[in-house]
């Protein structure tokens, strides 16, 4: 975690207008602490570039949720991060490939 103790353009944290947070004084520095609890859908949305750089399906399902041999994921760590608390799934529906 980075904890932001001067805030200038370069290291702006921005929340989401129906973010739920606390922020937490800690030793006279400030963290941000998630107030969301339970099971959320995570869509990923993939863009294609024209420099190369576009990650697979395959690739972005692995990192962010863990479905290859990525053990280190979003989902992993917001799981153990939270105690268990926080616990993201695959979005599902029309077009939608593993959450992707």
């Amino acid at each position: 975690k980075k904890v932001i103790n001067n805030p200038t353009e370069d290291n702006l944290l921005l929340i989401g207008a129906d973010a739920e947070f606390e922020i937490v004084q800690d030793r006279s520095n400030f963290r941000f602490s998630s107030l969301r609890t339970g099971t959320q859908s995570v869509l990923v949305i993939r863009v294609e570039s024209n420099d190369g750089s576009t990650q697979t399906v395959r690739h972005l399902q692995d990192n962010i949720f863990g479905t290859g041999t990525d053990e280190v994921n979003l989902v992993s760590q917001y799981e153990a991060c939270s105690g268990g608390k926080l616990k993201f799934v695959p979005a599902k529906g029309k077009g939608i490939a593993n959450g992707v």
